[in-house]
């Protein structure tokens, strides 16, 4: 609605985000898709596209060491989103100039 998120708003949902993150903790690597997840709320809260994507892009980096780390196929996936986020940022930027 064009209202931007309130610090209290952000700190309710940082703590839910981290609450929920630390049920399944087993290690020290469960720590990176907790903080993964944290970027992903901030980018959902964000207002700027360009900030947004800059978040998005932090988010999968955290995503793309656990799944490395674990040996899971969804590092393809991973890096989609890495690939198709700069895309969109390279687009971005480039409607920019000419703006």
């Amino acid at each position: 609605r064009d209202a931007p998120v309130t610090k209290g708003e952000n700190g309710i949902f940082m703590v839910l985000y981290s609450a929920c993150g630390l049920m399944g903790y087993q290690g020290v690597i469960d720590l990176l898709p907790i903080v993964g997840s944290l970027f992903n709320m901030l980018a959902t809260f964000q207002r700027d596209v360009q900030k947004t994507r800059v978040l998005i892009l932090i988010n999968v980096s955290f995503f793309l060491v656990y799944y490395v780390i674990i040996r899971s196929t969804s590092v393809f996936m991973v890096l989609s989103s890495i690939l198709t986020t700069l895309i969109a940022m390279y687009r971005h930027g480039k409607n920019a100039v000419k703006a």
